[in-house]
């Protein structure tokens, strides 16, 4: 089946039918009386009811499978896995310090949202279900959407930064809340780079589920209250800025970047 790649206008479009898709599932689970609130577990399965749609209604216009979606690097799955993993856990680890600390900063220039305050806090709660709805069930859906449909058909119709900032933008976006979309921003830069380098969604499944669940242990196990010192920010980023050189290293080496890697 020949592929239909979408571009930004039409991946714009259907962002603004994820939101669509949303409000009318709410609309429905509203009407047999359950409450959907905002960012707790009926919350998370609207959302994931409505990107499983969404996804669902892309793979079609666009003909892209899920074998295309996850892996279409020559590189094996398993080596693919092996040789980011450990290299992720080191850029992420490392970046629980000075990466806090500079989101932290752009935060601090957002005018004060109690609403996204309390849907930040619904979404952390101390609870199976929102663990596995932040570490594991979101990021696969998000990385399926943003990185192995819109980002692949991006691929198509720009130049790879711009098409990683694009899909970054849209993926930001997506995430309606001022102290999330900076944060989102920047983490879908890094994880679109990684698709496009490896030519496989399992390192960004894995970055994202790392990132969260970074996250999520930090809100709870290692609350911030200062700023760290400049020299511990200035070694924790040498450590993720190797651990993304040893990436690039590696995948520039064995990754051919043509556009049959993409189909």
């Amino acid at each position: 089946m020949k592929l239909k790649p979408i571009n930004f206008v039409e991946a714009l479009g259907a962002t603004i039918l994820l939101f669509a898709f949303e409000y009318i599932v709410a609309i429905t689970i509203h009407d047999f009386g359950i409450g959907v609130g905002s960012g707790g577990a009926i919350s998370n399965v609207v959302v994931f009811v409505s990107t499983g749609f969404l996804i669902t209604i892309l793979m079609s216009m666009t003909g892209i499978n899920y074998a295309q979606v996850f892996h279409s690097s020559s590189n094996s799955v398993k080596s693919t896995i092996v040789v980011t993993l450990p290299l992720l856990m080191l850029i992420f680890i490392a970046a629980t310090w000075w990466y806090s600390d500079l989101i932290t900063v752009i935060v601090y220039f957002v005018p004060e949202d109690r609403d996204s305050l309390m849907v930040l806090s619904n979404m952390l709660r101390p609870d199976i279900f929102a663990v596995l709805s932040v570490c594991i069930i979101g990021p696969v859906l998000e990385e399926i959407l943003f990185r192995g449909l819109i980002l692949r058909s991006f691929l198509y119709h720009y130049a790879p930064k711009n098409a990683i900032l694009l899909s970054s933008l849209l993926f930001s976006f997506v995430h309606l809340n001022w102290y999330q979309m900076p944060s989102a921003f920047f983490l879908g830069c890094f994880i679109g780079w990684l698709f496009y380098l490896t030519r496989s969604l399992w390192p960004c499944i894995l970055a994202h589920v790392i990132n969260n669940s970074l996250a999520f242990m930090s809100a709870y196990y290692w609350p911030k209250e200062d700023f760290n010192s400049l020299l511990m920010n200035l070694l924790t980023f040498a450590l993720s800025v190797v651990g993304v050189l040893l990436i690039s290293r590696l995948f520039s080496a064995s990754s051919e970047h043509s556009e049959k890697d993409i189909t």
